[in-house]
């Protein structure tokens, strides 16, 4: 039997949302970002929403349909445009050295998750789990950055600024560092004292060192 292939996101044919429908739908982004999809019950959805259990089941069938009708809508309307615009600038633009590119990178990408924590942490959480948000990002975001990043990679290494590896593995380690730091910065220690200035410094110190081509011996 031939394996399944991911499901690709409904199309989204709904309307405008009423007033319970958005209170359903912010409840949940709130607690799916604060206990996990798993620990969450679509009781405590409905009692953060201020509606009745019912009222819940009324809009979406199963727990399931709400994760997806919460971050699909804010993934194509909102995160993925101002992702792929805000980054597509950085990407798009000449830079110098490897390391004025990795600083405007990081740079715009901690501001990004900063302003969209709360749908990142659920995506984060529940993508590596969920076939229908897996297809969503890949979609709404990587198939659009991705071929912007590797010729940026690409243009440095002609210029002799990035050591000769394929781009994509460039890309990975670079992207390991960058979703590294996020993830401290902004959800496993989000109320310790962060110098973000020394930290980018750092990062943008050892990255563009160990991307360095290697002098001939």
């Amino acid at each position: 039997m031939v394996g399944k292939k991911d499901k690709k996101p409904k199309k989204d044919k709904t309307g405008p949302l009423t007033d319970k429908q958005r209170r359903v739908l912010d409840a949940a982004m709130e607690v799916f970002a604060e206990q996990g999809f798993s620990a969450t019950s679509t009781s405590e959805i409905a009692k953060r929403a201020g509606v009745a259990a019912g009222t819940v089941f009324r809009f979406y069938k199963t727990k399931k349909d709400l994760l997806v009708g919460a971050v699909a809508p804010l993934f194509k309307r909102f995160v993925a445009p101002s992702l792929v615009r805000e980054f597509g600038k950085v990407l798009q633009a000449d830079h110098a050295t490897l390391e004025s590119f990795i600083g405007a990178v990081l740079q715009d990408w901690l501001e990004f998750v900063q302003k969209n924590r709360r749908v990142i942490r659920v995506a984060l959480q529940e993508t590596p789990l969920h076939p229908e948000l897996r297809a969503l990002w890949q979609e709404s975001i990587m198939d659009q950055l991705r071929p912007m990043v590797l010729d940026q990679i690409e243009g440095l290494q002609d210029r002799g600024l990035v050591v000769v590896l394929p781009p994509e593995t460039v890309a990975r380690m670079m992207a390991s560092v960058f979703a590294g730091y996020a993830m401290q910065r902004f959800f496993v220690e989000p109320d310790r004292e962060w110098d973000d200035g020394a930290e980018l410094a750092a990062m943008v110190d050892v990255l563009g060192r160990g991307l360095a081509p290697r002098e001939a011996a």
